[in-house]
């Protein structure tokens, strides 16, 4: 019993390589001049400025944007590369994540491309999926963090309630009639080093 492969004939692969290989030689020919563009403005930049142009800072972001322009001509150039051979292996337009043939409107568009709208669409909802959850643990990782903080903040340091009692005086040997306010409890500091007229006996 044979398989029958999904694939584009071999005319449909054809004119794909055509359109492939003029893209590519564009995408060289802009590659190559944004090079040529950064070798030239570092060399006026270094007489300039005594191979120091460093100090300029217009010069400095204009070459970093033309660097970034450059790694992203090289990656497309790559991708055309890969598509090409993937024409040669005859699996070219076969969807890397479904199996089934991307719409060929959508190669014409984006001749590199290795997935199919409804794969390129999953994987946007996995990855949002992703990006949900982990902006959830990071929410909930910060209120544990803040509910712990709170929790410190809410503990306070033990007093110590303490009583006193009124020393007996020589003559009468009882204790003097104590005053309303001699009898409220106070919140003392115990300081063993400190001395007091107060008998030791504190009643807590």
């Amino acid at each position: 019993m044979s398989t029958t492969v999904i694939r584009y004939s071999d005319d449909e692969l054809m004119e794909f390589k055509a359109l492939i290989d003029e893209k590519m030689a564009i995408a060289r020919q802009e590659l190559e001049f944004m090079k040529d563009q950064i070798m030239e403005m570092n060399e006026n930049a270094s007489e300039k400025q005594g191979g120091n142009w460093f100090d300029d800072s217009s010069v400095h972001t204009e070459l970093e944007m033309l660097n970034t322009m450059v790694i992203r001509q090289q990656q497309f150039v790559n991708n055309l590369e890969n598509a090409i051979i993937r024409i040669q292996n005859k699996t070219y337009g076969i969807c890397m994540v479904t199996g089934q043939l991307i719409d060929k409107k959508r190669l014409m568009l984006v001749p590199h491309a290795t997935k199919s709208v409804i794969a390129k669409e999953i994987e946007n909802a996995e990855k949002a999926k992703l990006e949900a959850i982990a902006k959830a643990e990071k929410e909930m990782n910060a209120k544990n963090i803040e509910r712990e903080m709170g929790e410190v903040k809410e503990t306070k340091t033990p007093k110590i309630i303490t009583k006193i009692v009124k020393k007996p005086t020589k003559s009468t040997g009882k204790a003097p009639a104590a005053k309303d306010d001699d009898l409220d409890d106070l919140e003392l500091e115990l300081d063993m080093d400190e001395e007091t007229d107060y008998d030791s006996n504190i009643i807590t």
